[in-house]
């Protein structure tokens, strides 16, 4: 089922055992991507490859803007454990009735699979309005695209500074972007230069858990630097 203007409180989803969560162990984490599932790099799909293998990891898709009148979920899981979350949304409505409808989506995602407390993975900080309100453990922002700038976006600008105001984790894939940033946790990670995936994984390991034991109301949460 979609929402329509007659209803807008019902979506599909496949079925989920919750406990699952409590098997795994560990936080769920939530990927906010901006690319679609078969579009992102393989430094990308290695580290989600990775988490899902202990963690519950819900990847958020960029959105499909196309002509209709609902707006509603897909959901999948790959064959790697990700869950692949794509919201469909009509693209003849403003642009703030668009993230409000994603909005409401995310709100029925989080309640509909009890994800409870998430790390939020920004890839991009266009999917900060739809998500600023979740309740998280702690927050990542993995710039593993080119910064946003004046020529881009002001308003992605604007967006990536409240970002980084609110991380507690940033991480770039090119040495250039981590020397511009400022930003008291900040780490080159990347699948380049002298970094093996074992090393990718332990990072993250350490990465992951200290942001579940922290006190993330802090203003960072510190952990070794691997670069």
């Amino acid at each position: 089922m979609k929402h329509s203007k007659q209803n807008q409180s019902i979506v599909d989803y496949t079925p989920i055992d919750i406990t699952e969560n409590i098997l795994l162990g560990g936080r769920d984490l939530v990927y906010l991507a901006g690319l679609q599932w078969n579009s992102i790099d393989d430094r990308s799909h290695h580290l989600l490859s990775y988490l899902a293998q202990t963690h519950r990891v819900f990847f958020i898709a960029e959105p499909v803007l196309e002509f209709i009148s609902s707006w509603w979920l897909e959901i999948r899981r790959d064959e790697c454990g990700v869950w692949v979350v794509v919201a469909h949304l009509p693209d003849w409505v403003s642009e703030a009735l668009v993230s409000a409808m994603h909005h409401s989506l995310i709100d029925e995602l989080i309640e509909k699979y009890a994800i409870d407390n998430p790390i939020l993975w920004y890839c991009t900080p266009a999917a900060l309005p739809f998500t600023r309100h979740v309740k998280s453990a702690a927050i990542v922002y993995d710039c593993v695209n080119e910064r946003p700038d004046e020529a881009t976006s002001s308003i992605l600008q604007e967006l990536e500074q409240q970002l980084l105001n609110q991380a507690h984790l940033v991480l770039f894939k090119e040495r250039n972007l981590y020397k511009s940033t400022q930003h008291s946790n900040v780490y080159i990670f990347s699948n380049s230069g002298n970094q093996t995936w074992n090393e990718m994984n332990e990072f993250i390991e350490a990465a992951i858990a200290n942001v579940q034991t922290a006190d993330c109301s802090k203003d960072y949460c510190p952990i070794s630097k691997q670069v």
